[in-house]
């Protein structure tokens, strides 16, 4: 469900991962976007909530990971007419099996 504006996932919230962490909360990771009326595009994002019972979710206040808006500064502009969003999307996260569950 997205947020109401502002926030990093007002526009729309799509598809993401759960992973369980060693304590038993589930989080949940998932894309978010937010209309940037100045430069005309949609800023995509990853958000996270939390859960215990995986009914109930409390989302995090910002994203996790956000693009800067610099991609295309970086990388080639698409040609004109292409897609002009700044896409950063469909996490898929995994638990490490080497690392120690976090604190």
């Amino acid at each position: 469900m997205r947020s109401d504006a502002p926030a990093f996932d007002d526009l729309a919230t799509w598809t993401g991962s759960i992973v369980r962490h060693p304590d038993g909360r589930s989080f949940m990771f998932y894309t978010a976007s937010t209309l940037v009326p100045e430069a005309s595009a949609n800023l995509q994002s990853i958000g996270y909530a939390v859960s215990t019972d995986l009914f109930e979710w409390h989302k995090a206040p910002g994203p996790a990971l956000q693009a800067d808006g610099l991609m295309h500064e970086r990388y080639a502009p698409p040609p004109e007419g292409n897609w002009h969003d700044e896409a950063f999307r469909d996490p898929w996260v995994l638990r490490d099996p080497g690392g120690d569950g976090g604190t």
